[in-house]
């Protein structure tokens, strides 16, 4: 069955006009301190609040870079997040991945709230192994197609780096024994 690892996301800034509100910026700030002053993990993602295909993300430790980031597009709005520095990863490779579901919402209307999840659904694959250290490489961190495309090894694991969900539950059956979850959830800063 599908693993139980979940961490909450925590901290999740909505940053308007990229110079930022004080008391968003001073929020940011004060929390990154706290976890800088706990010897916690502190890496961030940035990402704007409208668009996609990872475009325009920064994956980030330094507080000063983040903010600079952010500075530096006045015009955009962004979530500042703190970023999952252990996630479940998808074998062979440690590789991240995420899950896509299809939902439709047919109604928004006060009393008849209506929506449909479509019971199937696919996980983009990641085409090269994580590592927390290496921040700058995108292909990393994630799972885009428009992004894994332009990884040497697209297609190595997955045909188009997709699997559907019996697929994952397939590949969690061959790798779910203790020595897959010991390697799996070691630390990867290494």
């Amino acid at each position: 069955s599908i693993p139980k690892k979940f961490q909450s996301v925590q901290a999740i800034k909505l940053l308007r006009n990229a110079t930022l509100q004080d008391t968003q910026r001073i929020e940011f700030e004060n929390y990154y301190d706290q976890l800088a002053n706990a010897k916690s993990d502190n890496t961030w993602i940035v990402k704007p609040s409208s668009g996609g295909k990872g475009k325009d993300m920064k994956i980030s430790n330094s507080k000063v870079e983040i903010l600079k980031y952010i500075d530096s597009h006045r015009s955009r709005t962004w979530i500042i997040q703190k970023y999952i520095n252990d996630p479940f990863l998808i074998m062979p490779g440690k590789r991240k991945f995420d899950i896509r579901v299809w939902v439709s919402v047919q109604s928004f209307s006060p009393g008849d709230f209506q929506i449909h999840v479509y019971n199937e659904g696919v996980l983009r694959t990641g085409t090269v192994e994580y590592k927390l250290n290496d921040l700058d490489n995108i292909i990393v961190h994630l799972t885009n197609h428009c992004i894994q495309t332009k990884s040497e090894t697209y297609g190595k694991f997955e045909a188009t780096n997709e699997m559907s969900f019996a697929q994952f539950q397939a590949t969690l059956d061959k790798y779910n024994n203790s020595n897959y979850n010991n390697k799996n959830h070691k630390n990867n800063s290494d």
